[in-house]
């Protein structure tokens, strides 16, 4: 029977080994060889874990075992000259595993420990994070939405005219011209940055709103960013309820799904559905299960525009270095649906009890 050690080394190693792999496709940054040395030293710092708090787990640090690792980081750094470099390294590499661990909803340990690990992290890491934090911005504001939405607050500036109601520009068709989506979106963007409170609308005028107190420039805040991203999936994925019947709308929700794993959609799978339906068929006949493949295949290629579900070699897939923000608006949407049900529920109920005689 394996020892302690034994069981802690294997746990270690497969943890490791799906954080190297994130790594890899997450941070360009990191080459073969960086990620090998980040694992290397990480594998070395929680075995100096386990070794003076039996019981460590590293997907759920205690105060003590967060200190610990910060304290090894910080030792690292000032030992000589040599391992200033694996100092940062370590530190970067146990930022990225907290990240890791959440994001992949692998931490087993409290929401308060958690920050606590983050915070500890954030004030001593120093120069090593900040290239991270870019890259990963860098990602998210190559897809058109994100990026449209800092050219939409640009374009407002300190104010811009609507329509009485606030629904949209005056200056509609110069909006257009400075966004880079399609035009047809960009009503679904206006509507998503007043949900987000990015924007503020009323009494004739557009500003700024509240949550772009800190969307200057370039450079939105990560966190922010990481919810928008995933906040425009879900958002995008709900607001085709309208477009679409709800069988197409349940079929397309499937296909990013299916987008996020081993056997992405392809383009037999629309030739075998277009073999199935029948042109004759109306929607008013069956309209809870009318699905025609065209208008699920071009919602999805809506998608594709907007850079967050890629098509190639006959297949649509979700891009590695955004398989994160899309699984979490995946899980956003099922909120979403879950709290509408739910609402739904509660209003039968009311309208049920006030039916009543006494």
């Amino acid at each position: 029977m394996p020892d302690d050690s034994t069981a802690d080394r294997t746990r270690f190693d497969d943890l490791l080994a799906a954080h190297a792999q994130w790594v890899k496709v997450t941070i360009p940054e990191f080459d073969a060889d960086r990620t090998d040395q980040v694992t290397r030293l990480l594998r070395i710092a929680f075995r100096a874990a386990a070794t003076a708090h039996p019981g460590f787990d590293p997907t759920a640090w205690t105060h003590a075992d967060a200190d610990l690792l910060v304290e090894l980081e910080r030792a690292m750094q000032v030992e000589s000259l040599a391992t200033t470099e694996f100092g940062g390294e370590l530190g970067v590499g146990l930022h990225t595993m907290l990240v890791f661990l959440g994001d992949h909803e692998q931490w087993t340990g409290t929401t308060e420990s958690m920050a606590y690990a983050r915070e500890a992290l954030d004030r001593t890491i120093t120069d090593r994070l900040p290239e991270v934090i870019e890259e990963e911005r860098r990602v998210y504001l190559a897809v058109e939405p994100m990026r449209s939405l800092l050219e939409l607050l640009r374009w407002i500036g300190k104010g811009r005219d609507t329509d009485p109601q606030g629904r949209f520009a005056v200056e509609r068709e110069d909006l257009d011209a400075h966004l880079p989506m399609p035009d047809s979106l960009t009503g679904e963007l206006w509507r998503f940055a007043l949900r987000r409170d990015l924007i503020s609308a009323g009494g004739g005028k557009v500003h700024r709103g509240a949550a772009a107190s800190t969307w200057r420039g370039d450079r939105p805040p990560i966190g922010d960013i990481r919810e928008a991203m995933a906040d425009w999936i879900a958002y995008r994925l709900d607001s085709n309820s309208a477009a679409l019947f709800p069988k197409e709308e349940e079929q397309l929700r499937d296909l990013v799904h299916q987008a996020l794993g081993p056997n992405p959609p392809d383009v037999a799978h629309f030739e075998s559905r277009l073999e199935e339906f029948d042109p004759d068929e109306l929607p008013e006949d069956d309209p809870d299960f009318y699905a025609d493949p065209n208008r699920v295949r071009a919602a999805l290629d809506e998608f594709v525009a907007e850079g967050w579900i890629r098509f190639e070699g006959g297949k649509w897939f979700v891009p590695e270095e955004l398989y994160i923000r899309v699984r979490a608006g995946l899980k956003e949407l099922d909120h979403m649906q879950y709290r509408r049900r739910e609402e739904r529920r509660e209003r039968k109920r009311r309208g049920r009890g006030r039916g009543r005689r006494w």
